[in-house]
């Protein structure tokens, strides 16, 4: 059994319990717990670190994994820390590998328990090593006492070696002749000679004593009784024959034999007490003379002495008040008849008072009384001597003192400024309300009284308090001095601080005043003008800079300007341009940092910055022409990753905008706080933003007048090139050669990136590209326009030109494959021959938004005309050809077709027998491949699965220690329980029933979700109610309490807590709920043991036949993430985003294997560190399955071949290459597909199936 006795030690020992497990936890806690240790325990590495540096406890019981740091890596850490090396350390854990032993002593571990857990074993172990801890601790304890013992004993006979030199008392040490043998330097200063003089003298030439002096003849006598003491007090003169007053003391030095061996004297200068007895003598006579009175009573109250003042005082003779009662000097109102001192009486020192005494003609005058009792040398009272002062002129100028203080007190009171008194320990002592209100407290009390420590409490910096305050003890006032102060909110504040010392008589500083008036309105109006003129300045200098740019803009100057006063720790100018795949980007043309910030011009995120990748949110308000101006806190999370990453606490965009359209923008970032920007810095951020909107539109206006001077001189080449062209496409015949020239020649002639003839299909009323320059194959072949429904079929229809310029933005004509294409810009006119529209000429642009103006649609119309002409030229040659050709080929098919016909009919009959026979072979290889390809599917599961084994023995391992443990701890608490539940009720109070059952049925409800943390503060909370109420056994009560669950409500239970018999009480219904916790413990095991054996099961399960079932597509997904759960557990966080999904028909065995190997994939990707991600919705007549980790990610030369069969990453031995082949084989059987994106940092494979209600699936 059990043993079930406190630990021997009258202190309890302290065990922390590590363990990410809770019913493991528990179960030790509880286990622990009823052994009488005081147990901590934690549910992972970083909290058991924490609580071991808060307070060390005596034993560690140490799980290995856990999640964060492991169990080896929180024991590293201990024993690298001095106060915590020494602790003794078990591990814990379900792992058994020799392995796991020899490291975990190798960390400094001194014991390992294997799960699961055995509580003998437990118990046996812990008893063991911390008995192994208090003998060592003992140990060390007895070495440090033998050592001071040792030291103790060397200090003290190295102080009995000096007691001789340094004693304040004269010494000497003298032979039975009076010769002075040695002496200390105190006697030898008494006397005044050096060490060699008095050593040379006799103690009679000393003393200059003659032959038959008294003092020798004491000293004979002394020889003749040894064991006496001699005693002189006597007058001598010193080597300068100066008089001192010496009190000698002669002993003897005794030989073994009882003879006397040495005289040794001890001599005390007693010439001051000699002078202070004359001084007495004089003090009486100034007693005799003072003004003040003096009274000296007997311990019965009467009068045994009064001075001549005293009586006078009271108007009496000092004859007339010998031997009166001392309440003579009363008022009848006041007198005490009997009064009379006593052992009990407890007068203090100095008793000090003010009263009212009477005079001998009745009249009463105020007086100031110090008493002092007056005791014999043995301590019994014998007396008191009081003095008595007049204190009516005191009191008339106290008076009027009072009424002065009332009027300052008003002006304390009502002053708009804070006034306050300081004590020199930096406390308040006395505040005004005004001082109270700036600080945001409701009354000058609660300032008082809150406030412990001005310089920490009040003043932002504290060194600044401490530097006035000490300056003031050198000189009398500070001037007016500008400083911050914090208030009861937090708030800070400015103030004006007036302070000077005030100093006592002897000018020493006693406590400080001051005057403080909060000025923080002040500051901040004459701060924000400073900064607007610093903004206006810098605005000048902006356009100034601006103006006298002639070419390119002074980014880098303006940046500087704005560096200087806008307080951003990072400003940067980006200008737009558009990628060419016409997505709008922003190159970073400027940048300013301040000396604490990097600069972020390296950074891949922003060069370029891809508006729709990196700030999506941001780019929409931009393009809008609206501001952006957002902390941290408030950052989209795109926006979030990439302005994070720059050490970004807040951002402000300013657009640029030219002629309404968004060209860029100004950023200014904050690296040092998070601090938004102020709406009047904004206003005056966006004067500087729109002069440079100003210096582009300016500088973009230059550009354009350039431009239509070369158009200018482009247009005349064009003229003269039109007439070539002219010629070229008249003197050609063939239809498709005319079409492909004429848009190669329009392309050319205009400049633009594609040229398209456009034919009309008069049957169909349909328009199709003939010709083209510059499109893709796919454009010409699937481009059939509809009359009016396009720009061309507009422009046939209407016969007028069309231009479209910003194409992609145009809500009319926007096309999907245009936009794909990268067509910005369009313009379109008609063919037009003999008054008939026969197509459209149209070029595009992929380069310019506002490609086409008026004068390109003018050259177009000229070229249009010239290819209209040739189009009919070429039309009607074809028509002839093509007919002369028609007939020609129909001659020589009709001489063939009776040739072929006979070799057909032979060859048919052929191949008829042929193909019956390979039908025949690929119905055996087909079934051969289904069979092989479910064996490698099986393999590959079971080779996944047996990777999983030492998780799952290791999640089943745990379950199944708790369930042991907790049956032990059951089995043992209803063996004990019940013996002693029949003899405890019989014995149980009355009154005492309900509270226990109260008690009991809390206990069975109690949270067990609560932190160690909460814990701690529970029991602190219950345990000052029961010292409170002086309940006894208070702090094992109070962890009795807590865990049970009751530590509210505890006023209930104050009448039983009292009884002597409460502990066995408490106990009883601790061991009642135990075995209720204990059966949670193996119901919670169970579940968790049970979920994984099915989830085992269900992996497993091979069904062989060939039919589809429904299936919830979830479910097959938890049961592989619980197989995987051992390894996710400790640093992988699983995002489900599981959309409402019908089941699937599909075959769930070959989905699981698709889910194991992609979980598997995701989890080696991350290391088994990072976040998956699963999301199953949805999409048209498609289920969708995405798996996303954050891996390193695919690069961009594997992508292609990851689902190659054999193509593996992995080191020989440890892949297979088949896994992704498998995958993708599976779906394809489903009618399925698989897609995959990656990037650094993010992979996502999406597996898309389709959405059956019955079969409908060809198999192979």
């Amino acid at each position: 059994m059990m043993n079930t006795q406190p630990p021997s030690s009258s202190r309890v020992p302290s065990i922390l319990v590590a363990d990410d497990t809770l019913a493991n936890l528990r179960l030790l806690t509880s286990l622990l717990s009823k052994q009488g240790y005081r147990v901590r325990p934690v549910s992972d590495g970083s909290l058991a670190l924490s609580s071991c540096r808060m307070d060390p406890p005596d034993l560690i019981l140490l799980d290995i994994m856990m999640p964060g740091l492991s169990g080896y890596d929180v024991c590293a850490q201990l024993k690298a820390d001095a106060r915590m090396r020494d602790i003794p350390i078990i591990f814990i854990s379900a792992l058994s590998e020799v392995f796991d032993k020899i490291k975990a002593f190798e960390v400094g571990g001194v014991d390992y328990i294997s799960k699961p857990l055995q509580a003998e074993e437990v118990l046996a172990r812990a008893r063991a090593h911390l008995r192994i801890r208090e003998l060592q601790i003992n140990l060390e304890e007895k070495n440090a006492h033998l050592e001071r013992e040792i030291a103790e004993r060397q200090e003290t006979e190295q102080r009995f070696r000096t007691v001789f030199e340094e004693s304040p008392l004269g010494v000497a040490l003298m032979g039975l002749d009076y010769r002075i043998l040695k002496t200390n330097a105190a006697f030898r200063q008494i006397f005044g000679y050096s060490e060699e003089e008095i050593h040379a003298l006799t103690f009679a030439e000393l003393c200059h004593l003659k032959e038959h002096d008294n003092t020798l003849l004491a000293l004979e006598r002394l020889a003749q009784y040894p064991t006496a003491t001699v005693k002189i007090e006597k007058q001598f003169p010193k080597k300068n024959g100066t008089p001192i007053w010496v009190r000698m003391t002669f002993s003897c030095l005794i030989h073994a034999d009882n003879g006397v061996r040495y005289f040794i004297g001890i001599v005390d200068d007693i010439t001051e007490r000699r002078q202070s007895e004359n001084l007495l003598r004089k003090l009486k006579k100034a007693i005799e003379t003072t003004e003040v009175g003096i009274t000296i009573t007997d311990q019965h109250g009467n009068i045994e002495y009064v001075n001549p003042a005293d009586a006078r005082m009271h108007g009496y003779t000092v004859q007339e008040l010998s031997g009166q009662r001392s309440n003579i000097f009363s008022p009848p109102y006041q007198r005490q008849e009997g009064w009379s001192l006593s052992g009990d009486t407890q007068a203090e020192p100095n008793w000090k008072r003010e009263r009212i005494n009477l005079r001998k003609d009745g009249t009463e005058f105020p007086v100031r009384l110090i008493s002092n009792v007056i005791k014999a040398p043995d301590g019994a009272l014998e007396g008191m001597v009081t003095v008595c002062e007049d204190i009516t002129e005191y009191k008339n100028a106290e008076r009027l003192i009072q009424e002065s203080e009332q009027r300052y007190r008003s002006i304390f009171e009502n002053a708009t400024v804070g006034i306050f008194q300081a004590g020199r320990d930096g406390k308040f002592l006395t505040v005004n309300p005004a001082l109270a209100s700036i600080l945001g407290y409701l009354a000058p009390q609660e300032l008082v009284e809150s406030i412990t420590n001005i310089a920490e409490q009040v003043y932002v910096e504290p060194q600044h308090w401490y530097d006035i305050t000490s300056l003031l003890e050198v000189i009398q006032e500070t001037p007016n001095i500008e400083t911050r102060c914090r208030c009861k909110d937090g708030r800070e504040i400015i103030v004006n601080l007036n302070l000077w010392a005030i100093r006592d008589e002897s000018e020493n500083v006693t406590y400080f005043e001051g005057f403080i008036e909060d000025i923080t309105e002040k500051k901040r109006t004459e701060e924000a003008l400073s900064k607007r003129e610093g903004y206006l300045a810098a605005l000048i200098e902006i356009q100034r800079a601006l103006l006298a740019s002639e070419s390119e803009i002074p980014y880098q100057e303006v940046l500087e300007l704005l560096g200087a006063v806008s307080h951003s720790s990072r400003i940067s100018i980006f200008t737009n341009h558009y990628a060419p795949d016409r997505r709008t980007l922003a190159t970073l043309q400027a940048e300013w940092c301040d000396e604490r910030t990097d600069s972020g011009a390296e950074d891949d995120a922003i060069q370029p910055l891809i508006y729709d990748a990196a700030m999506p949110n941001w780019y929409q308000e931009l393009d809008q022409g609206n501001l952006v101006n957002v902390t941290r806190d408030l950052f989209p999370p795109v926006e979030r990753a990439i302005f994070e990453g720059r050490g970004t606490y807040a951002v402000l965009l300013l657009p640029l905008m030219v002629s309404g359209v968004f060209t860029g923008f100004l950023g200014f970032e904050q690296c040092v706080e998070e601090h938004a920007w102020e709406l009047s810095e904004i206003s005056l951020l966006q004067a500087a933003a729109a002069a440079m909107s100003l210096a582009q539109e300016r500088q973009l206006s230059e550009q354009r007048v350039q431009q239509h001077a070369v158009a200018l001189q482009k247009a005349n080449e064009r003229l003269k090139t039109m007439y070539d062209i002219g010629q070229a496409i008249t003197s050609q015949l063939k239809l498709d050669s005319v079409l492909d020239t004429i848009a190669r020649s329009t392309a050319g002639l205009l400049g633009t990136d594609t040229g398209a003839i456009l034919l009309l299909d008069e049957a169909s009323q349909t328009l199709h590209i003939r010709g083209s320059y510059g499109l893709s194959e796919h454009i010409v072949k699937h481009t059939h326009d509809r009359l009016g429904e396009s720009i061309a079929g507009r422009v046939a229809l209407t016969g007028e030109p069309l231009i479209i310029n910003d194409l992609p933005n145009d809500s009319h004509f926007y096309n999907p494959a245009a936009a794909n294409e990268g067509l910005l810009a369009c313009a379109s006119v008609p063919l037009i021959a003999k008054d008939r529209i026969i197509g459209t000429l149209d070029v595009h642009s992929k380069t310019d938004r506002n490609a086409f103006g008026e004068d390109q649609v003018y050259f177009l119309h000229m070229l249009a005309r010239q290819a209209a002409i040739a189009i009919e030229n070429a039309r009607l040659y074809d028509e002839v050809h093509t007919a002369y050709q028609d007939v020609k080929v129909l001659n020589e098919r009709l001489q063939l077709s009776n040739t072929k016909l006979a070799q057909q009919q032979s060859e048919i009959l052929r191949q008829s027998e042929h193909l019956r026979l390979t039908n025949t072979e690929l119905a055996v290889t087909l079934d051969h491949l289904k069979t092989t390809q479910q064996e490698l599917i099986q393999s590959e599961k079971m080779a996944a699965l047996g990777q999983l084994v030492a998780g799952i023995a290791h999640e089943i391992n745990t379950p199944l220690g708790a369930i042991r443990s907790a049956v032990g701890s059951i089995s043992h608490a209803l063996t004990q329980t019940l013996a002693e539940l029949l003899p405890f009720f019989k014995t149980l109070p009355e009154e005492h029933a309900d509270g226990f059952f109260a008690l009991l049925d809390i206990a069975l409800q109690k949270d067990t979700t609560i932190t160690a943390k909460e814990r701690r503060q529970l029991r602190k909370n219950v345990l000052d109610f029961l010292e409170a109420h002086e309940v006894s056994d208070a702090h094992k009560t109070a962890d009795i309490l807590v865990d049970l669950g009751v530590y509210q409500g505890l006023d209930a239970f104050i009448a039983l807590l009292k009884d002597e018999r409460h502990l066995q009480i408490l106990n009883v219904a601790y061991d009642i709920a135990g075995v209720q916790e204990s059966a949670n413990i193996i119901s919670t095991a169970t579940d968790r043991a049970s979920k994984v054996v099915f989830a085992l099961k269900t992996y497993a399960h091979y069904d062989q036949s060939a039919e589809m079932v429904s299936s919830n597509l979830a479910s097959g997904l938890e049961t592989v993430l619980t197989l995987y759960n051992n390894q996710m557990k400790h640093g992988v966080e699983i995002r489900r985003n599981y959309r409402k999904l019908p089941p699937v028909l599909c075959y769930p065995d070959e989905l699981n294997q698709v889910w194991t190997n992609l979980i598997h994939n995701a989890l080696q990707a991350m290391k088994n560190r990072g976040v998956l991600t699963i999301t199953i919705q949805q999409e048209g007549d498609e289920a969708m399955v995405a798996i996303t980790d954050t891996g390193e990610g695919i690069s961009d030369a594997i992508r292609e071949k990851i689902f190659d069969p054999f193509f593996t990453t992995k080191p020989p031995g440890e892949g297979s290459g088949l896994g992704l082949d498998i995958v993708r084989k599976i779906i394809e059987k489903h009618q399925g597909r698989i897609e995959v994106k990656s990037q650094p940092g993010e992979t996502t494979f999406r597996v898309f199936l389709p959405m059956r209600v019955s079969q409908n699936i060809d198999h192979y």
